[in-house]
């Protein structure tokens, strides 16, 4: 199709041609530009880098929490019966000695423990397909930890760990694991 340009003469595509008129390309313009361009990148690597920071930390802490006197005394105390759920529930629909996510959802409506879409996150984080009873275990962890966070518990002023650990130690009695 063809149009009228400004001064009546016709373009070709519907575009109109530059004039003497037209006002001059800075010459420090793409330069400009640029100069923005790169302040945003290495604004967002910054922030990307104390983002993954954040999470290296939380996950060594959660480590560490797991890997704690406490905890591992709550684990062996609870251990039988917890052995017994994790079998109950992965053989729900497979077979006993791994969990899949079917079971493991089961369980989660079961106990009340988080919503479906927040229990998937945190098997396909243990294991992905299925799960060992190991796994199992960091698993219902890992709901104690996703619960504490959404509640703010380590806002109250209180040491997270603890939060957690006090926490999976309710999870125990609700469970009735001991």
């Amino acid at each position: 199709s063809r149009s009228k340009s400004p001064k009546g003469k016709k373009a070709i595509g519907g575009a109109v041609p530059t004039t003497a008129a037209d006002p001059p390309q800075k010459a420090g313009g793409d330069r400009e530009a640029s100069k923005e361009a790169a302040k945003r990148r290495e604004k967002m690597r910054q922030q990307h880098s104390a983002k993954a920071e954040e999470v290296k930390s939380r996950t060594d802490a959660v480590q560490a929490v797991l890997q704690s006197q406490g905890l591992q005394k709550t684990f062996t105390s609870a251990e039988p019966n917890l052995r017994k759920i994790f079998e109950f529930f992965a053989g729900w629909k497979g077979k006993a000695d791994a969990m899949n996510v079917a079971g493991f959802l089961k369980l989660g409506e079961c106990f009340g423990l988080l919503s479906k879409e927040a229990l998937q996150v945190i098997f396909r984080q243990a294991g992905g397909q299925e799960i060992p009873f190991e796994a199992f275990r960091r698993a219902l962890f890992s709901c104690v930890v996703k619960v504490a966070d959404a509640e703010g518990a380590a806002k109250s002023g209180e040491d997270e760990g603890q939060v957690w650990a006090k926490g999976f130690r309710a999870l125990c009695r609700h469970m009735h694991l001991n």
